[in-house]
């Protein structure tokens, strides 16, 4: 069940508009302006991402709307409190908390849901705001800057804590469904995930609930993973333990051997190898090791980046970095 922030259960009659513009640090004139020509503050593109053949459309905002849904999502959707089952956009949530409810089960069930943020509409957004406490007018302006063309935007601050919100009522259905079958599910923004004995005859049903909402499954992307086969939930492998797919880490080592060809590497392509190795270290302690060694093996004087917690580059990395000649065995 869905629980209001503390912000939200002290804030009472501070619902209206001059609340909001109180809450977001903002004039009402700056939000007004905003909010009559919204589509002039985004800047669209298309990307396809690394390995995938579908390309993706970005709406995008720009400028000064990105930093007011920035606050918004701050300041009046990243404090709800969702149910488990809810992973992805949440706070304190992350990948590994979509995958792991589903190790070492018998049968997984991925669903992706068909243009989600499409499907859901401008009244759909308006009454979420409405049922966060906020009178009509702020909920119209919240609506206005948080939607686009009547529906939600893809890549904005607001859209995937949105989109838990107008989802809720399916996923109580699917709650059910799961309960009576024995099946444990997750959900990660449009990606539904179901594991269990039973989960292949829950699919049906499952599928009747999301277009009773107006929803719909993506067929290409229904999957139906047995033990016996790789089971993989948003990216990982969690047939036994938590891991990363082999192409993936093929892919990683073969992006690190081409480096050993290359007369440059810029600060930047050596900041994504590092994040990546990082995100693999994350999932599991023994793959970044023997990854480590591979990638030694084969760019021998060059050791493997690494990023502090702080984001930089190690003071290691930056010297390789600098000076190339002393990092690649020539």
């Amino acid at each position: 069940m869905l629980r209001p922030s503390l912000a939200q259960e002290a804030r009472t009659a501070a619902n209206s508009f001059a609340d909001l513009c109180e809450l977001l640090d903002e004039s009402a004139r700056t939000l007004r302006y905003l909010s009559r020509d919204i589509s002039a503050c985004y800047l669209p593109f298309d990307l396809r991402p690394v390995h995938k053949a579908r390309w993706r459309h970005i709406d995008n905002p720009k400028g000064q709307l990105r930093q007011v849904q920035r606050k918004i999502h701050r300041r009046c959707l990243r404090e709800l409190e969702f149910p488990d089952g809810v992973v992805g956009g949440v706070k304190g949530r992350s990948l590994i908390d979509n995958a792991r409810p589903h190790l070492r089960q018998p049968v997984v069930v991925a669903l992706d849901l068909k243009n989600c943020f499409r499907r859901i509409s401008h009244k759909a957004v308006y009454r979420i705001w409405v049922s966060l406490g906020w009178s009509a007018n702020a909920a119209r302006e919240l609506t206005l800057l948080t939607t686009l063309n009547g529906s939600l935007p893809q890549g904005s601050p607001t859209s995937n804590a949105l989109a838990n919100l107008a989802l809720l009522p399916i996923l109580k259905e699917v709650d059910e469904i799961a309960k009576q079958r024995g099946l444990r599910w997750t959900m990660w923004v449009d990606d539904l995930t179901i594991s269990g004995p039973n989960a292949p005859q829950a699919i049906e049903s499952v599928i009747q609930v999301i277009r009773k909402h107006g929803h719909g499954v993506r067929c290409s992307k229904k999957r139906v993973m047995p033990a016996g086969a790789p089971q993989i939930v948003t990216g990982l492998l969690v047939n036994e333990e938590l891991a990363v797919p082999e192409d993936y880490l093929d892919r990683l080592r073969s992006d690190f051997t081409a480096l050993g060809v290359r007369e440059s590497i810029s600060e930047r392509e050596l900041r994504g190898l590092a994040g990546r190795v990082a995100f693999v270290r994350s999932i599991s302690e023994s793959q970044a090791e023997r990854l480590r060694d591979q990638v030694q093996l084969t760019l021998k004087g060059l050791s493997l980046p690494t990023v502090s917690s702080g984001g930089e580059l190690s003071s290691e990395l930056r010297r390789c970095n600098a000076s190339r000649a002393s990092c690649l065995a020539t």
